[in-house]
């Protein structure tokens, strides 16, 4: 439970809670920047991961979705977004679909994430998840307070 939490925030951990999730990360922004910027940073490291792990056709079975019924084609994701103390965006979330080995996505993600924001080491931990961890209620805890709201994506 999310203790005070709003029904909002409240529905959202529980919807979340009741799908399977392979990773958890943490994604900073080593400045200050837009909120469109760092939407366009997201759905690039999106894009990379799903290259990484569906291949470079991914794109064009996601455009025939009906042909491939029942077949995981993409990465889903959940992201929730905090504005941090210093100003700068921070993104938690969680994957599921993923098909190669977790460490070599772990790997994956952060260099993919540290490129895209010039971002050193402490820019990004992406961990296997673990539901008895709480990362879905830590994704969900500043949902009412920064009035963002949480964002999916890929094949729910």
């Amino acid at each position: 439970m999310l203790g005070p939490a709003s029904a909002y925030a409240q529905h959202w951990a529980d919807y979340l809670r009741d799908r399977r999730w392979d990773l958890f990360g943490h994604f900073t922004f080593p400045g200050e920047v837009s909120q469109r910027v760092a939407d366009m940073v997201w759905y690039k490291f999106v894009h990379k991961l799903n290259r990484f792990h569906y291949g470079v056709g991914y794109t064009k079975r996601r455009k025939q979705a009906s042909r491939y019924a029942g077949t995981q084609i993409e990465i889903r994701w959940a992201r929730a977004q905090e504005q941090q103390t210093r100003g700068a965006i921070h993104f938690h979330a969680v994957f599921a679909g993923v098909r190669k080995e977790l460490n070599a996505t772990v790997l994956q993600a952060a260099q993919a994430w540290r490129k895209l924001t010039s971002g050193d080491a402490h820019s990004v931990v992406v961990l296997p998840y673990d539901p008895a961890k709480g990362g879905i209620e830590y994704m969900c805890k500043k949902l009412d307070v920064d009035r963002r709201p949480l964002e999916v994506g890929g094949q729910f």
